[in-house]
């Protein structure tokens, strides 16, 4: 039970309690549920589902790092620490957000305004997953020229 009661901020229906079992599979096996891609438009039910997610996650101890939607290659990949590396003599890796949210869960809102360089870059590492867990086939290929979409 989150703080916000059973039955969910007020004004929700009866979907509440599947929306808090999805939030709380999620925490559970992230690579097994594939995500949650959460559809709502902003407003009071989308901020109080990622309340509580965020509430549950750190219940559990759980990393979840937010990704910015014009976040730069170079930030969520990693790469050459410049301030540390002058200063060491030496070259410094600086991990990237990905690497940072390594057994956590990286927090992407309004995924549709990703920078295209930064989602041809997520985009590999989906398909890494997807072969993972058997999911390949259920990617519309004939699609994937122009724009990726899941099934």
């Amino acid at each position: 039970m989150t703080a916000l009661g059973d039955d969910g901020p007020e004004g929700i229906d009866h979907r509440w309690p599947d929306a808090m079992t999805a939030a709380a599979l999620l925490l559970i096996d992230p690579v097994g549920l594939g995500g949650v891609h959460l559809r709502a438009h902003p407003g009071p039910v989308r901020d109080a589902w990622l309340a509580a997610l965020l509430e549950m996650a750190a219940d559990a101890g759980i990393i979840i790092r937010p990704c910015p939607g014009q976040i730069s290659q170079e930030a969520l990949a990693g790469g050459l620490d410049l301030i540390a590396t002058l200063k060491s003599g030496k070259p410094v890796h600086s991990p990237g957000l990905l690497a940072q949210a390594d057994g956590g869960l990286v927090l992407l809102r309004m995924a549709d305004r990703l920078l295209p360089s930064v989602a041809g870059q997520m985009l590999p590492r989906l398909i890494v997953l997807m072969h993972a867990l058997g999911w390949w086939p259920l990617m519309n290929m004939k699609r994937m020229k122009s724009q990726p979409r899941w099934c």
